[in-house]
């Protein structure tokens, strides 16, 4: 049996489309035995976003503008 390093098998599921390693996560976060739990402080932040979101109160901001603004901080320094 092939045996892959961690750090090969990250590389690999990176060169995935972004819908192909959103699969690849849930499929692995549903292989846990244990299920995740989430503090109940940041479950309630995370139903308040979602209101927020849902309800019009804030606008999202597209992933690809969020990771360009933080590289333009990054080159800033």
């Amino acid at each position: 049996m092939l045996m892959l390093e961690p750090k090969d098998i990250l590389e690999a599921a990176l060169a995935l489309e972004p819908t192909e390693r959103a699969q690849l996560a849930k499929e692995i976060l549903d292989s846990l035995d244990e299920p995740v739990t989430v503090e109940p402080e940041l479950a309630a932040d995370i139903q308040r976003r979602i209101h927020e979101i849902e309800s019009g109160a804030v606008k999202a901001i597209p992933w690809a503008e969020v990771k360009a603004r933080i590289a333009s901080r990054r080159r800033a320094r």
